[in-house]
Formats: structure tokens, sequence, C-alpha cells
């Protein structure tokens, strides 16, 4: 399995996050609550094959980032070539 981002990686998905999932966020996860993983590669998870991953990028994710680069630029005035500052 190859690592998939979702957002794809030109819709300002390209930078480190933490993630938590249903067992860090409640009490429920037991030794795992309250535990952040931090992922390097931004958003994203291990759930395609290489070919899956490549053939259903290449379907969308143009169109997709143009419209995140459209939306940056009409709500924040960002363009493609600046540097979007992270919260």
């Amino acid at each position: 399995m190859t690592f998939e981002h979702y957002p794809p990686q030109c819709a300002f998905n390209d930078i480190p996050v933490f993630r938590q999932g249903f067992e860090q966020l409640t009490s429920l996860g037991g030794h795992q609550f309250g535990v952040k993983q931090k992922s390097h590669k931004g958003f994203g998870g291990h759930t395609l094959c290489k070919s899956c991953n490549n053939n259903i990028g290449g379907w969308y994710s143009k169109s997709y980032c143009s419209f995140v680069e459209q939306a940056m630029y009409i709500l924040f005035g960002y363009g493609p070539e600046d540097q979007v500052p992270v919260v």
C-alpha cells in the first residue's frame, strides 16, 4: 500500500500534521487516549496500491487543486506562489 494524500498535496496538504483517531480522542481508547500521531507527509493514509493511487490522483487532482487555489485567492488573497500561513 502507498500513502494517499487526501486532499491531494497540491491542495495545501504538504506539511506535517498531527492525526488523532477515535482511540486517541476518547477515554475508550485506553492507553492511547490523548496520544497524537505525527504524519510528516500531510494528511492521508496507506490505502491504495501504487498504480491505483497514481491513476485516481490523475483523474481529479489537477481540477481539485485548481479549485482550491481559486478559492484561496478569492477568500484570502493567496496565490499559488504564496506561502500560506499555518494555523
